[in-house]
């Protein structure tokens, strides 16, 4: 195993494959792999660390290892949510900083600075629940209800959550944006309200369509299109298909969707979806067709045309290949601007519609559709205390889109 240390990404790489694990998504096994192979593992960080009290980070912290050191395993979300004062993101751990470790009480809840759990709480075996989580069979095939803590249980003891950026662009995702980018800072904090605690890493590469989630072995993907499943009479057969392999969460965000065409093409001057029929539009694979079904672009009022990736769309436009490129707007201004053909192009403002973007996991995970429950209650949380917006804002800001 070899590391390369790129700022706040750590490459790991086993057996000839990398996988990017964001510093503060480490789960409690991999933040200890990290520190022995960046050579991190210094005595201060090698001593547990007693609850109740402050504690100074050094180099080479992560919340998942200070968790593992403090309670034996790498639940860092009460580390997190008694000093979010002071670490802006758990990803943002600044050397120097001196954080609160809170003691937990007997159910996992955090204690009150000061307070310490008795002994004879801690030293009491509870065979109950144990016995409870062993006779669990879960099976969440249908769509999520509220998220079942004891279901969720037995893998926050032992397991990693897997989540996989599909397609990952700015503003929604990345390994070199802030937090991974957007929907990767919303969902992360969604997974962090969850009734037990959960640990999860992140892969931005690998993810071309919404099928790499179930060929890769991950647990959830994003940021995803959704197709209409509640109308399947209005859905062609792939798009029923993704609607009954996947679970789709909540919309976490709605992005704008350009409709870009050539300054002195054919469909330069229309104004509505209806004017763009007849014409060879292009999207790339695996960004699903909701919204073109909903708005008539589809066969037979166009010919759709697909492509490996935004950039190949681009060019079939440039060389006449195609009229029309449907696209995240974010992603087709950068992709214009990439290509050098930003002055050839434009996007039709009127046409272009907002698409929500989700999370889905594969129904054949069994605790797939209970991490999407959970992120929808996170969701709902954060939309209501304020904090999804501080977070929308702040991406768009970083990225310049208004």
């Amino acid at each position: 195993m070899r590391d390369r240390d790129w700022g706040d990404t750590v490459m790991i790489e086993l057996s000839g494959k990398a996988r990017a694990l964001r510093a503060g998504l480490l789960c409690a096994g991999a933040a200890i792999a990290v520190m022995a192979a960046t050579g991190g593992g210094n005595e201060a960080r090698a001593q547990s660390i007693e609850c109740g009290g402050d504690y100074r980070v050094v180099p080479g912290d992560t919340l998942s290892e200070i968790a593992v050191r403090t309670y034996g395993a790498g639940r860092f979300g009460p580390i997190f949510d008694a000093n979010r004062n002071t670490i802006r993101s758990p990803q943002t751990l600044e050397v120097g900083d001196t954080i609160f470790i809170p003691c937990l009480d007997g159910t996992g809840n955090p204690l009150p600075r000061g307070v310490r759990p008795e002994r004879t709480v801690a030293a009491e075996p509870e065979p109950e629940p144990e016995v409870e989580e062993a006779a669990l069979s879960p099976s969440f095939q249908a769509a999520p209800g509220p998220a079942d803590a004891a279901a969720l249980q037995g893998l926050a003891n032992g397991g990693v959550v897997n989540l996989l950026a599909v397609r990952p662009s700015p503003p929604f995702a990345g390994e070199k944006l802030p937090e991974g980018g957007m929907l990767t800072e919303i969902i992360q904090r969604a997974l962090l309200r969850a009734p037990v605690p959960i640990d999860f890493v992140v892969s931005f590469t690998g993810g071309d369509t919404i099928d790499d989630i179930a060929v890769g072995d991950y647990d959830l993907g994003y940021p995803l299109s959704r197709p209409a499943c509640e109308q399947p009479q209005a859905l062609d057969d792939e798009a029923r298909r993704v609607c009954a392999d996947y679970v789709f969460s909540d919309p976490i965000y709605a992005t704008g969707i350009g409709m870009f065409v050539t300054n002195a093409g054919d469909f330069a001057e229309a104004r509505s979806a209806s004017d763009l029929y007849g014409s060879r539009l292009c999207r790339p694979e695996g960004m699903g067709n909701g919204d073109l079904a909903a708005a008539g672009l589809i066969a037979p009022n166009v010919n759709p045309v697909s492509a490996r990736d935004v950039d190949e769309c681009f060019m079939m436009l440039a060389l006449g290949d195609v009229n029309v490129v449907s696209v995240p707007q974010a992603e087709g201004d950068a992709a214009a601007k990439r290509l050098d053909v930003s002055a050839r192009v434009r996007s039709i403002k009127s046409i272009g519609e907002g698409q929500p973007l989700y999370a889905a996991s594969p129904r054949s995970s069994a605790l797939g559709a209970a991490y999407i429950a959970v992120i929808n209650q996170g969701l709902a949380e954060m939309r209501g205390n304020g904090s999804y917006a501080a977070i929308v804002d702040n991406h768009l800001a970083f990225t310049g889109i208004n």
